[in-house]
């Protein structure tokens, strides 16, 4: 796809290109992306004529790719997860509300007591945080990392 073909697509179709792929239903995609049915129909419209493809066709209930969406999906799907990817580093950690699961990787020998002082801070400044501990043997660093 060059530029002028990007400039001429609303990026925010591949977001409901993606739902409807996952879902297999306009009416659960809206829903997914917080719009309505009739916008969700309108977004796949818009995206056939830009694809002069039906890209979707119901089959009894539900919406089955045809072969041009089959082939474009695992493109779009990787390149809006890392847009989200990206994006989620703007966000600001606060540790008071994180769930986020923390690896540690440490020689057996000082899990006991080093393990016991991390989790006891941790936990006073990331209560819902979770920390795991890997025995390390520093001959197999570079594998084990």
């Amino acid at each position: 796809m060059n530029d002028k073909m990007l400039d001429r697509l609303d990026l925010n179709l591949l977001r409901a290109f993606a739902s409807i792929y996952r879902h297999g239903s306009i009416t659960d995609a809206a829903a997914d992306c917080g719009v309505s049915q009739p916008a969700m129909s309108n977004a796949l419209s818009r995206l056939r004529r830009f694809a002069d493809d039906p890209l979707f066709v119901r089959r009894k209930n539900v919406m089955v790719p045809t072969p041009l969406a089959e082939s474009l999906s695992a493109h779009v799907l990787r390149g809006l997860q890392s847009i989200e990817d990206g994006l989620a580093g703007l966000q600001q950690f606060d540790p008071t509300v994180t769930e986020r699961e923390f690896s540690v990787g440490m020689r057996a020998s000082f899990e006991f007591p080093l393990l016991r002082y991390l989790t006891g801070r941790v936990q006073a400044a990331a209560p819902r945080a979770t920390i795991v501990s890997s025995a390390i043997d520093r001959r197999t660093l570079d594998r084990d990392l």
